[in-house]
């Protein structure tokens, strides 16, 4: 009598099982892996805001409460001589001042064809922050010109804000960079592409572009 084969079941329960845990341990790791990489990005983005913060000081404000500063003063400002050189009331009587890392446009040069009306405004501009008040100095490597003039960086008397800035942000002075007198040339750089970007002063006008 012939015999009938009958069909095999197939148990697949266990394996289903097991692929579905080793598929879940997978899903696992990944969450790991990508949760890790974000904390990792999460981390340096800190610390580039936390260095830009401290050493640019922040959208163009420039941050110096973490330098040591050797300020002269307080001087008395009797003058303003052009855009970027004031006379102060020194300890032995008058004592010409040439700010360190601008150069504005010249108004009393003994040539007078270098002369010109944007040497006058800025003049004007710098008498109007400085003239008659007090200011302190800070010296870089070289403390006088070829003129026996004091190179200085001019401060306000609470130490927190340097002449310098506000003359290149709106475009009165340009950079002017003279070795070993470089402490704030990279502030100073910015200062100046900051007005030049916004088209600030003579850069607006044109003056500074072609000279």
């Amino acid at each position: 009598m012939a015999m009938k084969n009958k069909a095999r079941k197939t148990y697949v329960g266990p394996v289903k099982e097991e692929y579905d845990e080793e598929r879940e341990r997978e899903l696992r790791r990944r969450y790991r892996r990508r949760t890790i990489l974000i904390i990792i990005i999460i981390v340096l983005l800190l610390l580039l805001l936390l260095w830009f913060l401290l050493f640019r000081g922040g959208a163009g404000v420039f941050n110096h409460k973490d330098v040591e500063h050797e300020f002269y003063g307080p001087f008395e400002v009797l003058s303003v001589v052009d855009g970027d050189t004031i006379v102060v009331k020194g300890d032995e009587g008058k004592m010409n001042v040439r700010m360190i890392g601008i150069d504005a446009p010249e108004s009393v040069h003994p040539i007078k064809e270098k002369n010109t009306p944007e040497g006058e405004v800025a003049a004007e501009y710098t008498r109007s922050l400085l003239e008659g008040k007090y200011v302190y100095l800070e010296l870089d490597e070289d403390a006088l010109d070829q003129y026996g003039r004091t190179l200085a960086y001019v401060w306000d008397e609470n130490h927190e804000h340097m002449y310098e800035e506000p003359l290149l942000k709106q475009g009165y002075a340009k950079t002017m960079s003279f070795d070993p007198n470089t402490m704030y040339d990279s502030e100073f750089e910015e200062f100046e592409s900051e007005a030049r970007r916004a088209g600030a002063g003579f850069w607006g006008t044109g003056f500074f572009r072609y000279q």
